[in-house]
């Protein structure tokens, strides 16, 4: 959102509950022809209704981060989607865009060296090895990663371009990306039934036919 505010100044924001996937957002009362609209498909539970070929509606850019490879991201109505991969895998950084329904690729990227995504890189790669040792073989402190993260998310921050992945996270990504995670979640997701329940903290939200949310 900083990126976006930085290069944009005509942003507004509008508010959902993203535990109320039952209700049906009419983001067209307010968004027109000519508008861009982003919609977060909040872990992958919610199905916005519109009319995918209406010349009335705003341009429609869906965000499946936290619904990867669910099937409502295989079968979005919008006209683009995106997803940032780290949110599913152990991927330190990279995200991707893609146009539903097409199989033409798109390449948009800029040419140029931006040094804060590179950086972002490094420190987030080594937050997810020092949660790893952490998680694993209880070597270090949940402090030191969780520092870790939160400088690669300033880094993130401060980019300002869309750059081509470098040759190293180029190859992480195509190790993991034909990787379905959503059996994995399921699996974590039956386990946490089993163990929580509704409290004044958090809901436990169940829809069937959809995919379960990011874990």
């Amino acid at each position: 959102m900083n990126f976006l505010k930085r290069n944009y100044t005509s942003i507004k924001s509008y508010y959902i509950n993203p535990f109320d996937y039952k209700n049906n957002f009419n983001f067209q009362r307010f968004a027109k022809k000519d508008d861009v609209i982003i919609l977060n498909n909040f872990w992958g539970l919610f199905d916005y209704q519109y009319d995918k070929n209406s010349k009335d509606r705003p341009i429609i850019i869906e965000d499946y981060s936290h619904g990867w490879l669910t099937k409502q991201s295989l079968h979005s109505k919008a006209d683009y989607c995106i997803a940032s991969v780290r949110k599913s895998y152990p991927i330190p950084g990279g995200g991707v865009t893609w146009k539903p329904n097409t199989k033409k690729p798109s390449d948009f990227y800029e040419h140029k060296t931006d040094d804060a995504i590179e950086k972002a890189f490094v420190t987030l790669d080594k937050s997810i090895s020092k949660k790893r040792e952490f998680l694993k073989h209880q070597k270090g402190d949940k402090t030191t990663y969780l520092n870790l993260l939160n400088e690669g998310e300033a880094f993130i921050t401060a980019s300002n371009s869309y750059i081509k992945p470098n040759t190293e996270l180029l190859e992480i990504l195509n190790t993991y990306i034909k990787f379905n995670p959503n059996k994995i979640k399921e699996k974590n997701l039956e386990f946490l039934y089993k163990h929580v329940s509704k409290s004044k903290h958090f809901r436990v939200l169940k829809r069937d036919g959809f995919e379960p949310l990011d874990i």
